[in-house]
């Protein structure tokens, strides 16, 4: 156990809890009877199979639990941590988006790289979700439109990745009026008309990546879709006006063509580390908050 810059942090284990993660990072407080609470987990990129042991550590405000062989969100575990602003679980094996009713200050949800198919059981979090993370799942149009999931008004929803799935249109987000960035890459969009009811999103979107859908192929592809949403600062990677490429990679160039799917990951992780790093911000927060 080591303190470094304000904040306790052990690694190995969790301490009086059910269950050992190794390799793992923690951060928070320490109580006055030495038990730890931390306020953010970090176990991705290790072998487990569930979310055993994390009901424990009540103070939770982010776990990171990507690039495991999490099959279930265990409702069980997750319903102690009231607490729990950020839940990354992408690139494990889950089926369903469940086990989130008590989770109702929960701001960013990343569930990329999954088994999903459908939009469901995100009625708690209507009022807080600012960042939906759904890419590279097998979303079709039909699971975006439950009543219980997307079918939902999100009051501070602002960025929804819902890249490489399987929509054929958009016209059920047109309600989502908070939209500031749509990710819609790698999909089967095929016409305008597919997209026709984003225009009622008003001022609030900024950014929309609409590339690799068939959409894409139309000749005056940027041109109507910045008629159609006029508020539109950038249209996939490239900010309108000749302004240049977002995110675009630096260096001399040595002959190197990004693949179409490296570039796509790219620019997601582009976004991922923009509120990782908004996380790290309010690390000073949460830890005053525990300290009061």
């Amino acid at each position: 156990m080591h303190i470094n810059g304000g904040y306790t942090c052990v690694q190995g284990r969790v301490w009086e809890g059910p269950v050992l993660f190794p390799h793992a990072s923690y951060s928070g407080a320490i109580s006055n009877n030495h038990r730890l609470f931390p306020t953010t987990i970090d176990l991705a990129n290790n072998k487990l199979r569930n979310m055993a042991g994390l009901g424990s550590l009540t103070k939770l405000r982010k776990i990171d639990l990507g690039a495991n062989r999490i099959r279930e969100m265990d409702a069980a575990e997750l319903a102690p941590l009231v607490h729990l602003e950020e839940l990354w679980l992408g690139k494990n094996k889950i089926e369903r988006i469940e086990g989130l009713s008590t989770l109702k200050k929960l701001r960013r949800l990343d569930i990329q790289s999954n088994r999903l198919t459908q939009v469901e059981n995100l009625t708690s979090q209507t009022e807080t979700l600012e960042e939906l993370y759904l890419a590279h799942n097998g979303i079709a149009t039909e699971g975006t439109i439950l009543p219980s999931g997307l079918g939902q008004t999100f009051e501070l929803l602002n960025v929804l990745d819902l890249s490489r799935n399987r929509l054929t249109q958009v016209n059920q987000l047109g309600h989502l009026k908070s939209l500031e960035e749509l990710w819609l890459s790698g999909n089967k969009i095929a016409t305008f008309d597919d997209v026709q009811n984003l225009s009622s999103l008003g001022e609030s979107l900024q950014t929309v990546y609409l590339e690799y859908n068939p959409l894409q192929e139309d000749p005056l592809y940027r041109k109507k879709l910045a008629e159609l949403i006029p508020s539109l600062s950038q249209i996939d990677a490239t900010l309108i006006g000749g302004l240049g490429r977002v995110g675009a990679a630096s260096g001399g160039g040595g002959g190197v063509v990004e693949s179409e799917e490296a570039r796509v990951r790219r620019l997601q992780d582009i976004v991922v580390a923009r509120a990782q790093a908004e996380t790290d911000q309010k690390k000073v927060e949460w830890e005053a908050e525990e300290n009061k």
